[in-house]
């Protein structure tokens, strides 16, 4: 189901794109482009919905603001992307998720405790 959506998309895309460049040629469809794609699925978090967006918003925005570091700015988002990797497989969003449910976790695990001291109490 996935592939056929996906393949349905990338169909309505390609309609979309012929008449506005009047021209279809393979060149801007090279591998760089699938690696954009792919990096930002994986920095934002496969798993998620709202993952996909948040990497797509990272891959843009973090190269500009890594701007002001002239040539090394390549080399500081590979290092940032990498350790993401390292630390993070899920991506940012699961970070994020972590920290939820390790919040959660915390939170319930202090009302228990005050469930039973408040029946240990009781007469």
């Amino acid at each position: 189901m996935a592939f056929a959506l996906g393949s349905a998309l990338g169909g309505v895309a390609g309609t979309l794109y012929a008449p506005l460049t009047q021209f279809v040629d393979p060149t801007p469809f090279a591998l760089s482009m699938s690696l954009d794609l792919l990096l930002m699925v994986i920095v934002g978090g496969a798993g998620f919905f709202f993952g996909p967006f948040l990497g797509a918003m990272i891959a843009v925005l973090l190269p500009e603001w890594l701007r002001f570091t002239e040539g090394y700015y390549l080399m500081l988002y590979a290092v940032a992307v990498i350790m993401l990797l390292i630390y993070s497989p899920t991506g940012i969003l699961g970070i994020l998720d972590r920290f939820l449910a390790a919040r959660r976790t915390k939170a319930a695990s202090a009302r228990r405790q005050a469930q039973r001291s408040t029946l240990e109490t009781a007469p």
